[in-house]
């Protein structure tokens, strides 16, 4: 019988260690997950902070990023450019070819207001890009600004 209570005991010892254990890292994945909430709410901060910089300093010639906000513009256009051509693709075949428009302000995000993907059509109410392609979401009647 000794026997038996001595396997029991292991058991329960070791039954209690895995529960703990499970309990530990229940506990690192509830922390873990506030921490990439935490991560993803500065990086999206970060990318505010940015294109209100970028919306101020495209245009200044002697400003410390014009290289960096010529790049954005150039492959914003790209980005408009490649959306017509994708659009005439689906249309059978239609050339569309970019507007030779001076560039369009862009508006203000109203907060918790749904976007579409001008590329798939996939329609988000948080993230700024597309999660299914990629692209860069927009309100109706919101346009990406070009130069």
């Amino acid at each position: 019988m000794a026997f038996f209570d001595d396997i029991g005991k292991k058991l329960s010892t070791a039954a209690g260690a895995v529960a703990d254990k499970t309990k530990e890292l229940t506990e690192v994945a509830k922390l873990n997950n506030e921490i990439s909430k935490s991560e993803k709410k500065v990086r999206n901060l970060y990318e505010e902070i940015g294109k209100i910089f970028f919306e101020q300093e495209k245009y200044n010639t002697d400003g410390p990023v014009y290289q960096q906000c010529n790049a954005i513009l150039a492959e914003q256009q790209k980005v408009l450019e490649l959306t017509k051509k994708i659009e005439a693709i689906k249309n059978d075949g239609v050339t569309v070819s970019a507007p030779a428009a001076p560039p369009v302000e862009t508006t203000a995000k109203p907060q918790n207001t749904e976007r579409t993907c001008p590329n798939c059509g996939y329609s988000e109410a948080e993230e700024d890009f597309c999660t299914q392609c990629g692209a860069e979401l927009v309100q109706e009647g919101e346009f990406i600004e070009i130069k």
